[in-house]
């Protein structure tokens, strides 16, 4: 049932994001070409035109995260806390199927906003340098010129290996975080008849100072002699800790407390 769940979440959330990411790689594409045009010109209007298309350009790359967190958390607000609840929480699936699906594609659409911004913030760089794409990937090392790099550095292949494993859990890690920790606010705040905005944002802020206050203590706990692996692991275990208590606010709010009222 799970996997029929995340097939009709991205369904659902694929007509927004989908047009989205397209808007964003034409953009990239528009900027390219009009730079091309409109750089070779000496007119002052048509300067200040591109100054100000550029400026565009990069405002809408930063708004592209922006823009895939609200929709994940439109989707979550309307599909479990407004009408649509009441369908949902009657479906023959339990609370945890519903949030992760939810979980699930949201990280996946989190990959593939940043694969695009990635993308586009290369063909950029490259455009603006005037420099060309096989000329720029020819210049990076290869991954055998890597390694011999990194065991000039005193690396071993095998911590290597652990450390970029690390890093990647801590990206997952950290992405079911973030949203777990709209998630978790949200399902507060829907706990109370009236005011729920206003309760939601109250619930976010209090939860981000305890999260603050307890990253801080941790990092002071952490001896400054740790090695790389240790201090990756510490801050993968403090999402884990964090994360599943968002989990147990989320689904204890959304089995007992919830008011869709």
């Amino acid at each position: 049932m799970l996997g029929k769940l995340i097939k009709h979440e991205f369904k659902a959330t694929g007509r927004t994001m989908l047009p989205a990411l397209g808007v964003f790689a034409v953009l990239a594409v528009v900027a390219n070409v009009g730079y091309r045009f409109l750089s070779v010109s000496k007119n002052s209007v048509i300067n200040a035109m591109l100054t100000l298309f550029i400026v565009l350009f990069f405002v809408a790359v930063a708004a592209a995260g922006l823009v895939t967190v609200v929709i994940m958390i439109n989707r979550f607000y309307k599909n479990l806390l407004q009408n649509e609840g009441y369908l949902m929480l009657t479906l023959p699936v339990n609370i945890h199927q519903l949030m992760w699906s939810k979980l699930i594609v949201s990280l996946v659409w989190f990959v593939a906003t940043a694969a695009v911004v990635v993308l586009i913030i290369v063909l950029t760089i490259v455009n603006f340098s005037h420099m060309e794409l096989a000329r720029l990937f020819a210049g990076l090392p290869t991954f055998t010129q890597l390694l011999e790099l990194i065991r000039a550095a005193g690396f071993r292949t095998f911590r290597l290996i652990f450390v970029g494993l690390e890093f990647l859990a801590l990206c997952i890690t950290a992405g079911l975080c973030f949203c777990l920790h709209f998630y978790a606010a949200i399902s507060i705040g829907h706990c109370f008849t009236n005011h729920k905005g206003l309760w939601s944002v109250l619930s976010y802020i209090c939860i981000s100072i305890v999260t603050s206050l307890c990253a801080t203590k941790l990092t002071s706990l952490a001896p400054s002699s740790a090695e790389i692996e240790v201090l990756v692991g510490l801050m993968i275990a403090f999402e884990v800790v964090i994360g599943a208590a968002f989990y147990l606010i989320s689904t204890h709010s959304l089995r007992r407390g919830l008011n869709l009222a």
